[in-house]
Order: structure tokens, then sequence, then C-alpha cells
């Protein structure tokens, strides 16, 4: 009996779903181990195997719980016959959930509906209120502070010069010249690091199911939760979610906005200012291509590249734009 049989053999034992009929792989971003199941019953089942530990594990779904009991719209794992969310094979730990049969949206796509946008900057703003006071002491903590704000962008430029040519050096060039050049221009700019509280972690449209029935996202993947700037988190969902199109970006944060009752303009803008320093001075894309020689981060360059334009060309606008809420 091969690995996914024993696999489903102790899948049907724990949920009494009936034997697996047929299986697909998801494969998303580096990580290939989650599949799509049909049982013999005909039912369609998300399987999921986690990369945390034990502790880890059970710590996510403690707080999608708690979330969706606070009423946030979270994708929750099923129960199996023994009352435990997760179960342990091989060595590995996986959790079963519910099949959702509705959209999931593109990173950068260009034809999303304005209600989607506005229901997805809704929904991160109900998961921030409905965390607000949740408190896990064994979570990670985000915890740059104003002197992390550094870069070695003259390393990376002799790097550069070791790169194969390639259809991608002129992207990777332009990256590295436009980093340096917004570094010099933002570094002095003034930011505080604050209203740390429990967030997603990777807030994005791609973990997400929009029922357009009633105007909400379904939401999932917390692996990353953690304590970090939530007004961060705003702006890097905007801008990974809706990178290409401005417009959609200023309807998310609007929406966020609307609704996050908490929040105040004030905060809003400098968590602005916050994702620009932030932005200027991570280096990872460039690192992973020029010093690690991995390539799969060539998949980054046309997103990265559209943000630092957008912050050389549009960072005065959309401040304005901010203040106008």
């Amino acid at each position: 009996m091969d690995t996914h049989s024993k696999l489903f053999s102790c899948l049907a034992k724990q949920y009494l779903i009936g034997s697996i009929s047929e299986y697909k792989a998801m494969y998303s971003g580096y990580v290939g181990d989650n599949l799509i199941l049909t049982s013999s019953l005909n039912k369609k089942y998300f399987l999921k195997k986690y990369s945390e530990t034990l502790e880890g594990v059970a710590t996510i779904h403690k707080i999608i719980s708690l979330l969706e009991e606070r009423g946030a719209s979270i994708l929750l794992p099923i129960m199996s016959v023994s009352g435990s969310d997760f179960f342990i094979f091989e060595e590995g730990i996986y959790a079963l959930f519910p099949f959702i049969d509705l959209p999931q949206y593109k990173r950068g796509s260009s034809d999303i509906p304005d209600d989607a946008i506005i229901s997805m900057g809704k929904s991160l703003a109900k998961i921030h209120l409905s965390a607000k006071d949740i408190k896990i002491d064994t979570l990670r903590v985000y915890k740059k502070k104003k002197d992390d704000f550094k870069t070695t962008l003259p390393t990376l430029g002799l790097a550069l010069e070791e790169m194969i040519d390639s259809s991608n050096k002129d992207r990777v060039s332009n990256l590295l010249a436009l980093k340096a050049e917004l570094f010099n221009k933002f570094k002095d700019i003034n930011i505080d690091l604050d209203h740390i509280q429990l967030g997603h972690g990777d807030y994005h449209i791609e973990n997400a199911f929009y029922d357009s029935i009633a105007k909400d996202f379904i939401v999932f993947d917390f692996d990353k939760a953690m304590y970090l700037p939530i007004g961060l988190e705003l702006f890097k969902s905007a801008f990974v979610s809706f990178y290409g199109n401005e417009q959609y970006i200023k309807i998310y944060i609007k929406a966020y906005a609307e609704s996050n009752t908490n929040i105040d303009l004030a905060y809003v803008l400098n968590s602005w200012k916050y994702f620009i320093k932030e932005n200027v001075s991570s280096i990872w894309t460039l690192k992973e291509i020029l010093v690690k020689k991995n390539y799969k981060a060539l998949d980054f360059i046309d997103s990265e590249l559209w943000r630092v334009e957008f912050i050389s060309k549009k960072y005065n606008e959309l401040s304005d734009f901010i203040q106008s809420l």
C-alpha cells in the first residue's frame, strides 16, 4: 500500500467520510502537500498538511476558532470522530476542511468586481476587531525597530554583475536602482511602530473565498498569524492583492477604514509611511536572486517593481487620498 493509500485509510477512520475515490494536489507557492479529495460518498474536502509543530497547529486552530466565535467568516477544520480538529500521520500533521465551491481571485487580477474588493476590506477589519484582545503567549511577534530599516544595496549591486545575462537582468537591475533611490529619499521618514495586535499575517485575495450572495469573504490559511502592526497588514494585503491597479487599492483601503472604527486616519497615514519604509529597505527578493541564486524569486519581481514604482510616483497622491477619507 503506497503512502497516499495509507493516509486515506487513516483519514476514513478518523472522519467516517468513506473511501477516497479521487485526489488532486494543490500547488501554491512553494508547497505542494495539500490535496483536494473526493470521497466515495461524492463529497469534496480539502486536506491540509501543516509545516508547523504540534503546538503551532493547536495555536492556529485556537485562533481561528476564537475569531469565528466572534463573528469573523473563517474556514474551520472538520472535527474527527475523536473530537480533534487535526490528526497525525507518519509524523505529519493534517487537518480536514470542507471544500468551498466559491470564487477565488488571483493576485494582480484586473477583473475583480468592486463589491468583492469592498468585502475583502471589511473582512480584514472584522478580523482585526475580533482579534484585538486575543492574547497567546506562544505566538510570534513582529519585532522590527526603527533602526532596523537599513539595506545592503551596494553589495547587491556588485552581485548583479555576476548574474547570468538574461531577459530578467534588466528587471532586477531596475528594481535595485529604484530601491537605492527610494531608500535615500525615505530613509528619514518618521514612523511610529504601534497598534501591534493579532493579525492574519498573510492576508491577500488568494487566501479567501468570495461569497457574492452574502457579500463576504471566507478566510483561511492563518499559518502566519502573529502580533503585528495591523496598519502595516492593511497596506501589505492591498498591494499584494491588487498590484497593478491603483483604483482597487483605494477601494480596499477605504472599505477597511470605514469598517474598523478603532483606526483613525492619522494611524492609517502613518501605516502608509511604515509600508513605504519597509518596502524600500526590504531586499529579500533581490537577495534570493543575486546572492542565493534562487531564480524562483523572479516570480516576485514584477509585483515588487510595481510597488516601488507606485511609491515613487504616487506617494503624495495616496497620502492625500488617505487624509480625505
